[in-house]
């Protein structure tokens, strides 16, 4: 398909087989935790430094794929929605060298900013501690983010503290083997991938400032067609031109 929409979920724990391995990441998706008893979960939640943003994708903790995001030439991307767990941690999103949640002198990553927090936009939502996300960002990222062919782009994780709803409990230290599902970090990123000529019409649209959308898109292909039929019935086609010469 030309227009699909994707999600992915970063997971901050890894097996035990991991752990063993002195490995804080796992590149095989959602890591396979044997329970040894009923206090021994077989995962762990690898340590987390305190205000130090790494990648979800690639940042070599938790869950993480082999190939960073960066879109080919001909791919367009609509970020829809971010969302982080537990609420003291932080996501940005990143293009090239270039945060999306910035304060209002341009910078991020800083002791005050780190992006949309996890007690603004949890994941999941709603969960088992209550905490929702907030109305303001109930439709996701307003306005929509744009990421355009070639562009190289991530989502950025921050812990930014220790605490929280959560006592005392210490990110920064190796916790496991007997871990709650409300502990592990989370992140999640929705998003429309544009592929083939539909990154093309993508285009389009945002050099007519109109909002790149599915909708958007079939109605821009719906007009193309329809101009298409138009000129179909008002010249003649090369076979019939060619007729009416042989005949003349």
């Amino acid at each position: 398909m030309s227009v699909r929409r994707q999600g992915y979920e970063w997971l901050g724990v890894i097996s035990a087989q991991e752990q063993s391995e002195g490995r804080p990441y796992t590149l095989h998706g959602t890591p396979v935790c044997t329970p040894l008893s009923s206090t021994d979960t077989g995962c762990y939640i690898p340590a987390i430094p305190l205000q130090k943003p790494f990648d979800i994708m690639v940042g070599g903790i938790g869950t993480n794929v082999e190939i960073p995001g960066e879109l080919r030439a001909f791919q367009f991307i609509v970020v829809d929605s971010i969302a982080c767990w537990p609420p003291q941690a932080a996501v940005n999103i990143r293009i090239n060298t270039t945060y999306y949640f910035a304060d209002p002198t341009g910078r991020t990553g800083t002791n005050t900013n780190f992006g949309i927090p996890g007690r603004a936009a949890p994941f999941p939502s709603p969960n088992a501690q209550g905490v929702i996300t907030m109305p303001a960002l109930w439709n996701g990222v307003q306005p929509p983010l744009y990421i355009l062919p070639g562009q190289a782009w991530g989502i950025d994780y921050t812990m930014v503290s220790n605490g929280g709803w959560n006592g005392n409990y210490d990110y920064t230290d190796e916790q496991g083997p007997n871990i709650a599902d409300g502990q592990v970090p989370r992140a999640y990123v929705l998003y429309l991938l544009i592929d083939g000529a539909d990154a093309l019409i993508a285009m389009k649209l945002l050099q007519e400032s109109i909002p790149v959308t599915e909708d958007n898109l079939n109605w821009y292909k719906r007009i193309l067609i329809e101009n298409q039929l138009w000129a179909d019935v008002n010249q003649p086609s090369p076979e019939t031109t060619a007729r009416e010469w042989r005949f003349s």
